[in-house]
């Protein structure tokens, strides 16, 4: 007797029904969670943080993105940056306060947030309690944004916070953003194709649009495998 109710035909078209679903978004976490924990942050590192708020209106946009959202989680007794966000109109939620300074602490506050990125004045105490697969620590807002970054592209999203390009196919996006055109692989295969310059120009011609082609592709597939570290 069949305990699940269903014939051997029922249940075979069930797992094909449920596996696709199960497998293509089990390890996804959907949303993205970071936590403030520097009370401290001046006014330019305040200004570039607050560029997540362009993602997240971004997000709002794309209808299949509908379920995507980057929340930023700050102490409640933090009132200058809540007071510089509020005036942005930038989005976060409230966390209880949290003794910054306490590796334990942190790492109770991150695991109930459930944070993949804790921005910390000091980090380099905190982070043999929480990373290690917890979660990334830094004193850094680029390394912050750049984490931003690699979750948008995980789920398809062209994005990079230094410089927002709204529907960009892939190529154009990395080509378009300094992510390529000053980065020093990019701008070196440049100088040595034009160091050919005995050359037919067909075939330096050719040499440069493989580079053109190439590095994106390169650039895609790895924010695809930093993103599935993110997931791990």
């Amino acid at each position: 007797m069949n305990p699940f109710g269903h014939s051997p035909a029922q249940q075979f078209r069930l797992a094909y029904e449920l596996l696709p679903r199960i497998l293509g978004t089990g390890r996804a976490k959907t949303t993205l969670d970071l936590l403030v924990l520097d009370a401290n942050l001046d006014e330019n590192s305040l200004a570039f943080l607050s560029r997540i708020q362009w993602l997240n209106w971004h997000l709002a946009e794309l209808p299949e993105c509908a379920e995507m959202n980057v929340h930023v989680h700050v102490p409640e007794d933090y009132a200058a940056v809540r007071a510089f966000f509020e005036a942005r109109g930038m989005e976060y939620w409230i966390h209880e306060p949290v003794d910054a300074s306490s590796p334990m602490a942190v790492r109770a506050a991150v695991v109930s947030s459930d944070c993949d990125a804790v921005l910390a004045r000091d980090p380099a105490h905190l982070k043999k309690q929480i990373e290690g697969g917890l979660c990334i620590v830094t004193d850094a807002v680029e390394q912050i944004l750049e984490t931003v970054d690699i979750y948008a592209r995980g789920f398809d999203v062209p994005w990079s916070s230094r410089g927002p390009h709204k529907d960009q196919p892939w190529t154009a996006f990395y080509l378009m953003s300094d992510l390529v055109s000053q980065s020093e692989p990019f701008t070196s295969l440049l100088r040595y194709a034009n160091t050919f310059e005995t050359a037919a120009p067909e075939a330096r011609e050719a040499l440069r649009v493989m580079i053109y082609n190439t590095i994106p592709n390169l650039c895609y597939g790895r924010d695809r495998l930093l993103f599935y570290q993110m997931q791990m």
